[in-house]
């Protein structure tokens, strides 16, 4: 089993906890990719560790989400706010693309382009932060007991095929998540 691919008792209820989290930010018709990723060094500063990303994908509502072993596995509070954090950038993903592919596409030098990106990313970045720093405090905690083959479609299966797949990665579909709904 590839280190970076968390079992059915961890990716069915990640999921469950996720399309809930997305359906309360307004992403109810948005579909996501679920992958596993070792921690890693950011590009921008080697000592600073990420452990999530998203990255929603041009001109739909889909969206690939990473989470790290160390991310999944801190506590609930931290849990909640990262995957706040990543659902966020679906919110804010089209102004990125726009950013990435018209203003580039307009700037024919790299200085230039550098400086622009480089500030945008990170006032996006605390854009986000400061959006689901507020945002997760009304949401509920992951609950790791809701086990997602009696509650939705997504997660561990009966089909050992798609819960092994090589490299971890989970399709998360459109629905409600029952057990979360009594909590909100």
């Amino acid at each position: 089993m590839n280190s970076t691919v968390h079992p059915p008792s961890v990716r069915g209820p990640l999921c469950d906890y996720i399309r809930h989290l997305a359906n309360m930010m307004g992403l109810r018709d948005w579909e996501f990719e679920l992958k596993w990723r070792a921690d890693k060094s950011t590009d921008d500063d080697p000592d600073e560790i990420e452990y999530a990303s998203c990255k929603p994908t041009y001109g739909r509502k889909y969206a690939v989400l990473a989470f790290s072993h160390d991310a999944v596995n801190g506590d609930p509070y931290t849990l909640r706010n990262t995957v706040v954090h990543e659902l966020v950038h679906c919110h804010l993903g089209g102004a990125q693309n726009i950013f990435e592919n018209e203003v580039f596409d307009n700037v024919n030098h790299p200085q230039p382009w550098n400086t622009l990106w480089d500030g945008f990313k990170r006032q996006l970045e605390y854009a986000v932060d400061g959006m689901a720093t507020a945002w997760a405090v009304s949401m509920p905690e992951i609950d790791w007991k809701i086990d997602s083959r009696t509650t939705t479609k997504h997660g561990p299966s009966d089909d050992p095929e798609r819960d092994a797949s090589p490299d971890g990665t989970t399709h998360i579909t459109t629905g409600e998540v029952e057990p979360y709904l009594d909590r909100c």
